[in-house]
């Protein structure tokens, strides 16, 4: 799926609504543990009874809105735009995905779910089929190196492991979507969006119902 810059005003749109205003739809903040997550239109904030931090905040230029929240895990997408000398400005759109439990550390897929489901979903993906390198790479690591190297205009694979965030469950399933930047400026704008369904970790499958049910998961928050 292809997103430009029609996505980016739409993100700075949705990042402009305050938390907590009575027009604010669905859910602004969430409890996990001793970490308390908010999200309003200038910063996503985490306290705890002993401090506070910002994980994402809103710069010049620069806009984040929440994905999901699963557990410790926070997912956002932040747009940018840079006024360059030339005939036209830059922009952008990035997903990743960070740990509150660690102060706001990113985390990759392969930190969460096993690699090898990772590896196979991949694969079997129509959009990742198309830059299959020949012979086909055998591990998760040595997939994610070959793809770097393809240098897709349109989409950056460099995103594949960081990009990512809970869509929804199905079954015993969760359906993670992974959000890919461009990478040449001819390609501004363009946002390349990856679905995969993963098996739910015995170890996440209570975080995922949480998150589910409190509406937290990115079918939920618009994205």
């Amino acid at each position: 799926m292809l997103r430009s810059f029609a996505f980016f005003l739409a993100l700075v749109c949705a990042s402009a609504v305050s938390a907590g205003s009575p027009d604010t739809a669905g859910v602004t903040q969430v409890t996990w543990g001793k970490w308390h997550i908010s999200w309003g239109s200038d910063r996503v904030e985490v306290k705890t009874a002993s401090k506070t931090y910002t994980l994402f905040e809103k710069k010049p230029g620069s806009y984040c809105t929440v994905g999901s929240v699963v557990g410790p895990w926070v997912s956002a997408d932040c747009a940018w735009y840079e006024e360059e000398a030339g005939p036209s400005p830059n922009y952008g759109v990035g997903r990743l995905t960070v740990d509150v439990t660690r102060g706001g550390k990113v985390v990759g897929l392969d930190d969460v779910f096993p690699a090898s489901d990772i590896y196979l979903a991949l694969l079997n993906d129509s959009v990742i089929k198309k830059y299959l390198p020949t012979p086909t790479p055998r591990s998760l690591p040595e997939l994610l190196d070959k793809l770097q190297d393809s240098h897709v205009c349109e989409m950056d694979m460099g995103d594949l492991r960081n990009g990512w965030g809970f869509h929804h469950v199905r079954g015993n399933q969760v359906a993670v979507r992974i959000g890919l930047s461009h990478v040449c400026r001819a390609n501004r704008g363009t946002f390349t969006q990856i679905g995969i369904y993963l098996p739910i970790p015995e170890t996440m499958r209570s975080l995922l119902k949480e998150a589910d049910a409190r509406g937290t998961l990115m079918e939920d928050l618009g994205q």
